[in-house]
């Protein structure tokens, strides 16, 4: 029981408390979630230019497979990038 409280519990990723964090640290938070944001983004780019080789783009050309991972990535893309945006602008109305 003690071993998954602290793998539940552990410091891995950002940190999300905004109201504790400091000025640097909610800037370092920020900046991994604009990272992730960006990889996811690009996972999206990729997939969307793989799955059609044609400009034009019908329902019917792209596989299950890969609208799936596009829908996916897409949201958690903007999931950290609209994350990351908040975090900064927190820490640049932080006064310490």
């Amino acid at each position: 029981m003690l071993k998954l409280k602290s793998i539940i519990f552990s410091r891995i990723g950002p940190r999300t408390d905004v109201k504790k964090m400091t000025r640097k640290g909610l800037i370092k938070s920020g900046l991994i979630y604009l990272i992730a944001g960006i990889i996811f983004f690009t996972i999206y780019v990729i997939v969307f230019t793989a799955s059609s080789p044609t400009r034009n783009l019908r329902q019917d050309e792209v596989s299950a497979t890969a609208l799936l991972i596009m829908i996916i990535s897409m949201l958690i893309s903007m999931m950290g990038i609209v994350g990351g945006i908040y975090l900064l602008i927190r820490a640049l109305l932080r006064r310490t």
